[in-house]
């Protein structure tokens, strides 16, 4: 045993855990999040190439920016899960419950966005036709597995991943992040509602006002990533323990201070 893991608290014991369980570390309900990354990668690389075929604008409601960003973010997001659910304990039930529901949710979300892409019209907040508005109302419906499955993975992890590890409180705190960037986006589907009211259907009108809040919703929703990779970091180089814990607050003190300062009004 090297000098850094001598010094962390039940480093020990978690190592000896690990490999007794190692055959159960990926479970089928983390293949299945591994999976659908997969396919949105593979589906982000084919829309990129779209992109520059197309030779289209990569700002605007209307962009192949919408099914590549999407997608990507839900396969980071979906192997972040995946990975933090390996390190918990094994239960076939709650794993298919809640990864399965956020999995999906997403998957659907994409494939949606997708869809209104290549139709050439808004996949958010477009209601001009009741095909249209179909859409919405299921993108809509997506937020409460989504949600509920990252609250109960948040509680999960909260009481049931390997204590004494810097990873550990990189991937409780980035939990925390990831339910206040879906909280973000919920704030501004209720900004855009009145407005898109205001505007008469008019989902253009609503680009700039909508587009400031999409820094928080990002910075919050991909802060669970920096702080693990921290967390992994500092267990690796770090010989004391409270050293590496220090990094990781700091850490999260800074993401807190840019998600704070990146919405609007605020500075």
């Amino acid at each position: 045993m090297n000098d850094a893991t001598s010094n962390h608290p039940d480093v020990a014991a978690i190592e000896i855990q690990a490999d007794d369980t190692a055959p159960h570390a990926h479970k089928p309900y983390t293949r299945f999040l591994a999976f659908l990354s997969a396919i949105l990668l593979v589906s982000a690389a084919f829309h990129t190439a779209v992109f520059f075929v197309a030779g289209t604008s990569w700002a605007g409601f209307v962009s192949w920016r919408k099914p590549i960003i999407f997608a990507i973010s839900f396969a980071v997001t979906n192997l972040t899960l995946a990975w933090i659910l390996c390190l918990l304990p094994r239960a076939e039930r709650k794993g298919w419950l809640l990864a399965g529901s956020f999995g999906f949710a997403g998957f659907v979300e994409v494939c949606l966005i997708s869809m209104q892409q290549w139709r050439g019209v808004p996949s958010h907040f477009n209601t001009v036709t009741s095909f249209d508005q179909n859409v919405v109302i299921i993108m809509g419906a997506m937020f409460a597995p989504i949600i509920l499955s990252l609250i109960g993975i948040g509680i999960w992890s909260l009481n049931s991943l390997p204590r004494g590890m810097n990873l550990t409180l990189g991937m409780r705190i980035g939990m925390l992040f990831l339910i206040v960037g879906q909280v973000a986006g919920a704030v501004i589907i209720l900004k855009a509602l009145p407005m898109l009211r205001e505007h008469n259907g008019n989902v253009a009108a609503l680009y700039p006002a909508i587009t400031a809040y999409k820094h928080p919703h990002a910075i919050s929703l991909h802060a669970v990533q920096v702080l693990v990779v921290v967390g992994m970091l500092a267990d690796r180089l770090l010989k004391n323990a409270e050293s590496g814990k220090r990094v990781v607050l700091v850490t999260t003190f800074i993401l807190f201070t840019v998600l704070v300062v990146s919405f609007p009004g605020v500075v």
